[in-house]
C-alpha cells in the first residue's frame, strides 16, 4: 500500500492531496462509527510508514477534503448529519 513507486503517480494527479486522504481513510477505519471527535483532525497521530507515504514529517491540519474531514472527526453519523442539513438546505 505505502509503495514507493506510487508517491509521485499520486502527487502529481492530485497535488500531493490523494496519499493524504488514503491515509487519512485508513485512519477513519479504525473508528468508523464515532469518528475521532470534532476538531482532532491536527491531532491525529500517523505512524512513520504513513507520514513517508504523504512524504510529510508530520500530520497534516486537516485533510483537505470536506468528507473525509467529517468522517475523521464524527464518523458516519457527522457525514450522515451533514447531508441532511445540506440537503434540507
Amino acid at each position: 500500500m505505502y509503495a514507493d513507486e506510487l508517491r509521485p503517480l499520486l502527487a502529481s494527479f492530485s497535488s500531493g492531496r490523494l496519499p493524504i486522504w488514503d491515509v487519512m481513510l485508513q485512519r477513519w477505519a479504525s473508528q468508523p462509527l464515532h469518528g475521532f471527535g470534532g476538531a482532532t483532525s491536527p491531532h491525529i497521530v500517523l505512524d512513520a510508514d504513513m507520514l513517508r507515504y504523504i512524504s510529510l514529517n508530520t500530520t497534516p491540519m486537516h485533510p483537505h477534503n470536506a468528507p473525509i474531514q467529517l468522517l475523521l472527526e464524527l464518523g458516519v453519523p457527522g457525514l450522515l448529519w451533514f447531508g441532511a442539513v445540506v440537503a434540507i438546505g
